[in-house]
């Protein structure tokens, strides 16, 4: 029992108690950061907006040489899949509905998903955003 009072004297004049200290120095104020909304802007979901391939731009010489024809092919993919996939998921759609799809999620279950279709990858900070007014898949990317 003895021990026992004799560790936790040790221990509080090691720790002390939880009490404020008054003599210390206040936490100073951080002011918050004002963060400023991005500017996006929307262009129309077509060959280029694509991520695969980016890479191959700034070569010169030689590596242009060997890089145009991936980035054809890069091209051809996109070109496959926002004209000869969607393009006539949509007529389907329209054709058995009588309209386009009224919201960016039901031109991504109806059209998208339902048709197996594999967008092509963005590079960050850009999204696919349907538009229900126009009819159409456009990316909205950072102006």
């Amino acid at each position: 029992m003895l021990k026992r009072l004799a560790a936790c004297l040790v221990l509080f004049a090691m720790f002390g108690c939880d009490q404020a200290d008054d003599t210390a120095a206040p936490e100073p104020e951080v002011a918050p950061v004002a963060t400023e909304p991005v500017q996006t802007k929307r262009v129309p979901a077509e060959v280029g907006v694509g991520q695969r391939g980016r890479s191959l731009d700034n070569e010169t010489g030689i590596g242009r040489v060997i890089a145009q024809p991936a980035k054809s092919l890069f091209a051809f993919e996109e070109k496959a899949i926002f004209d000869f996939k969607i393009v006539p998921a949509m007529n389907l759609y329209k054709a058995s509905s009588g309209k386009n799809p009224s919201s960016d999620e039901e031109f991504m279950t109806k059209i998208i998903r339902a048709n197996n279709i594999r967008l092509p990858e963005l590079p960050e900070g850009h999204k696919y955003v349907y538009e229900p007014s126009t009819g159409k898949l456009m990316v909205e990317r950072p102006n």
